[in-house]
């Protein structure tokens, strides 16, 4: 049985697939941006490289190497939220934590293990912002 349906429907299908299924980019603008969130390690040699393996449509993504740049950042805009790699030392950690639940009431925190080394950042920030997105976000 062949079912009809128009491109617009098909494309719509193909787009909300997750990542590997998910058809490469036609070059359209990217979504709308409606989600900020600041990733945070040890050095900016990692950072950089995470950022250019998420795939996180719609997400605006901030990076930073401690907490001075979160503090820049908070000053500046909306984060929702925060994600830290295990490179950082737990003092420092501690502290960017204490930063965000005194700066905002509605941005969240996510620390990353350390047995998954650097290279597991990216697939956490991922699973993270993924996992988020599927719990209603009040208004």
């Amino acid at each position: 049985m062949l079912f009809n349906i128009g491109l617009a429907a098909l494309t719509g299908l193909l787009t909300s697939l997750p990542g590997p299924l998910r058809p490469p980019s036609t070059g359209q603008q990217p979504p709308r941006t409606n989600t900020t969130i600041m990733v945070l390690g040890r050095t900016a040699t990692v950072i950089d490289d995470t950022r250019t393996r998420l795939d996180l449509p719609g997400v605006r993504v901030l990076s930073g190497t401690g907490i001075d740049d979160l503090r820049s950042a908070l000053a500046q805009e909306k984060i929702d939220h925060v994600i830290m790699g295990a490179g950082l030392a737990l003092d420092i950690r501690l502290a960017i934590v204490r930063e965000v639940f005194e700066t905002s009431t509605a941005t969240t925190v996510h620390m990353k293990d350390s047995s998954s080394g650097p290279e597991g950042l990216a697939p956490f920030v991922n699973a993270v912002v993924t996992g988020l997105r599927r719990i209603p976000r009040p208004q």
